[in-house]
This record gives structure tokens, sequence and C-alpha cells, in this order.
């Protein structure tokens, strides 16, 4: 009888992780040993793992981003050699755990059984590689200017700069082949391992974003200043022309691209974050649905095209004629009517799609609520009926044997 007892307990704890997870349970931790509910222990986990990750990355950010900004607010008297140092540790241990994703986590079975069909569209995937083959120019620029000056710098910039190359192509390469992927495994690891690599995404795109705000704020002091300012200067500058201003030139240019880099990784790594062991139903195609949506994406192709070359042409137009010195009014006129006339549409369009979206995973999960409790109900009365049939079983067994015993 006892053992009956504790194999129905076992069938009913296993019903129960697999109403929640089937087939997959979570790795041994503390909590497993402190939570008796396998249900609980489930949602606790997840949480758990969520919000000690989420605060990782957070501090991550919080103290690369205090001393990103005191090299550039201190007028240079916190080295910038520590920061790119920091960044260059951040980088590596984000490459090995990419290696190690790529190589090991996605190679067990059943890992990336589920897929977030919705996440790494092409044309998402076209642009990362576009922007990171533009940041691995920037960096290969980078070296050849810190190279030519090598006598008055550091070798750090070089080492830096060589780093980024190798984690930008590692990371490129994990997103294009992991970026849909919904992880069933190692939940902590990956979970971590996702918002190191994202925050040193948000910590290198604070870098180029200072860098580039200093390089323009030089150009303008160097544009102001005396001759005899220009002799103490020109120890450590290029003389224009030369191939080290022309690799000065040529990285300063590609700066914009490095930053859509930057974030259009996080977004990807934060999606991934996102999705660690959920589960997706299978895709079918819907053909209304289909060609519904082929529709909207022609028309919204159309005018995110027509927006992009219409500010592509009013700010190259105020840029040249800003670098010559003279801005002729309808410029000036062009370039910020646009700016006013696009960008509150622009605004209301993306709090409108932030609140349908919430609007449609609240109802999903309320429908999702509902379901798993009359699950719950339908499990709780199979498990009660299976008791009582052994119950009456037993008992019948027993009465059987008592009467078998007074007939002897």
């Amino acid at each position: 009888m006892e053992s009956a007892n504790t194999d129905e307990q076992a069938t009913c704890r296993n019903q129960y992780m697999d109403l929640d997870a089937p087939g997959m349970n979570y790795e041994s931790s503390w909590l497993h040993r402190h939570c008796m509910s396998p249900i609980t222990l489930h949602r606790r986990a997840k949480k758990t793992s969520r919000l000690f990750s989420g605060l990782f990355g957070m501090n991550l950010m919080f103290m690369g981003g205090a001393l990103a900004t005191s090299v550039a607010l201190s007028n240079y008297y916190v080295p910038e050699g520590d920061s790119q140092i920091f960044l260059c540790i951040l980088m590596l241990f984000s490459s090995i755990w990419s290696l190690y994703h790529l190589l090991y986590v996605r190679r067990i079975n059943y890992t990336a059984r589920h897929k977030d069909y919705n996440a790494g569209a092409p044309w998402l995937k076209a642009f990362l590689a576009l922007f990171g083959i533009c940041s691995i120019l920037l960096s290969f620029f980078k070296i050849g200017h810190f190279v030519l000056l090598q006598n008055c710098t550091f070798p750090t910039p070089i080492i830096f700069n060589c780093m980024q190359i190798l984690f930008i192509i590692v990371q490129t390469i994990m997103l294009s082949v992991s970026c849909k992927d919904c992880i069933q495994v190692q939940h902590n690891v990956t979970r971590y391992g996702i918002m190191l690599t994202l925050a040193t995404d948000m910590l290198l795109w604070l870098t180029a974003v200072i860098d580039d705000s200093l390089e323009q704020d030089l150009a303008i002091l160097q544009a102001n200043t005396t001759q005899d300012q220009e002799e103490n200067m020109s120890q450590c500058q290029c003389p224009v022309s030369s191939m080290c201003w022309t690799f000065k030139r040529g990285y300063v240019t590609l700066y914009p691209f490095n930053i859509e880099y930057s974030l259009i990784c996080a977004s990807m790594l934060f999606i991934m974050w996102k999705n660690v062991r959920k589960k997706r139903k299978a895709y079918i195609p819907n053909l209304t649905r289909l060609n519904s949506s082929c529709v909207d994406n022609i028309w919204t192709c159309d005018w995110g095209g027509f927006s992009y070359w219409l500010g592509s042409v009013s700010l190259s137009q105020y840029q040249i004629e800003a670098s010559s010195g003279s801005v002729s009014s309808i410029s000036f006129l062009m370039y910020y009517c646009y700016k006013v006339i696009i960008l509150p549409p622009m605004i209301i369009c993306s709090v409108a799609g932030i609140l349908a979206y919430s609007l449609r995973e609240k109802e999903k999960r309320g429908q999702e609520k509902i379901n798993k409790s009359d699950q719950d109900w339908l499990q709780m009365e199979d498990i009660g009926s299976q008791i009582q049939n052994n119950n009456y079983s037993s008992g019948h067994y027993q009465s059987s044997k008592g009467k078998r015993n007074k007939k002897i």
C-alpha cells in the first residue's frame, strides 16, 4: 500500500511538472531545495533568473557608463585606456560565451526545438551584416590611424579595436544563426550570457556616441584656432591629405553605422533573452492574413523609404552648406520642417503600436491562464478518480481476503 501511494504521488508530481514544462526541467539550484510545489518552483525559477540576470546587466551598464562618461567629462584626468581595457574584458567574455553557445549549447538535443518566427526578420539580418561590415571597416581605419601615430599614442587603442573586430564577427554570426531560438536548456547561463553581451553592446554604443561628439567638437575647435595654437597641436595631429588624415576621415564618417549596429544587436539580444524557455506553437501560415500582411508591408516600406530618402536629402544638403560656412534659408527651413513634420507621427505611431501590443499580450496571457486552470481541474479530477479506484480495489481486496479467512 505504501509503495502504491508513493507511486501515485510521483505520478501526480510528474504530471504537474509536465503541465508547466513538458519534458524540460530547470537545473538544480537553491530554489529547488526550498520549494516543494513543482509548478511554483518552475515559475519562481524563471522569474528569479530573469531578475538577477537583468540586475547583472544593469550593474555592468551603470559601471561602464560611469567610466566612459568620466573619461569625457574629466578633461582626460581619467585615462581613456581604463575604459578601453574594461570594454576589452567585456568583449572577450562575451565572445567566449557566444562561441560556447554556438558550438556547445545549440548542439544539445531539444535546445532550440521552439522557434520565434517573428524575430530575426531577413531585412534585419541584412542590416545587421551591412552595419557589421561598416563597423569592421571603422576599426581597421582606427588601427591604421593609431599605427601611424604610434609615436605619441599608447598601444591600448590598437588592442581595443582588434578586440572589437573579433567581437563583431563572432556576435554577428551568433545572432544570424540563433536569433529565432527559444533556448530550453541551461537557462541561467544563457540569460546571464545574453545580458553580458547586451551590456557590452550598449557600452560600445555609448562610447561611439561620445567619440563622435568629441570629434565634431575637435573639428570646430581646430577651425577656430590660431596659427600658434596649431603649431602646439600639430605634434599628434595628421596633416591634411595624408594617409593618417584619410584614415581619420574614414572612421569619423562610419561612426553612425557603428552606432546603429550596436543598437540592432542590443534589440535582438533582448528578444533572445525574453524567449529563453518560451514555448512557441508551430508556425501555420494563413493565406488571407499573409496577403493582407504583404500589402501592409508594401505600404509601410513605401512610406518608410520615402521618409528616409527625404531625410537623407535634407540632411545632406544642410550638412554640405553648413560645412561651407553659409546655409541658405531654404535648406534651413527644409531641414527643420522635416523634423517637425515627421517626428510627431513617428512618436504617435510608436506609442499606439506599444499599447496595441501590450493589450494583445495581456489578452493572450489571460486566455492561457484560463486554459491552464481548466487543465489543472481535469488533472485533479483524473488523479482523484485514480485514487478512488485504488482505494476501492484495495478495500474490496481486503474484504474478500477477510471472507476467505473466515471460511478457512
